[in-house]
């Protein structure tokens, strides 16, 4: 079984990815903060959670889909420019 980061499944799961640990990374640097309390500290995680929990719905998917739609065309664009000056330089 091959396994190619250009499949459209590794790109959707790096971009959910990405998105869960751009949240989390707050969560971290918060705990890893020496200043906090453990008061400061209950409400970052329960805001991360409330923020992960927001994620699960069903807009929030079709976002992360029209943001890879509009990435698949990008792509599209830049590897038909690129084969067009291939072209033309041979």
């Amino acid at each position: 079984m091959s396994i190619s980061i250009e499949k459209c499944d590794f790109i959707i799961v790096i971009t959910i990815l990405k998105e869960m640990l751009s949240i989390i990374n707050v969560l971290s640097n918060s705990l890893q903060n020496y200043r906090s309390t453990l008061g400061f500290s209950k409400n970052v995680i329960l805001g991360v959670i409330k923020t992960l929990e927001s994620l699960r719905c069903e807009d929030e998917l079709k976002k992360i889909w029209e943001q890879q739609k509009a990435c698949v065309r990008d792509r599209d664009k830049l590897m038909r420019t690129k084969e067009a000056k291939i072209y033309k330089n041979s």
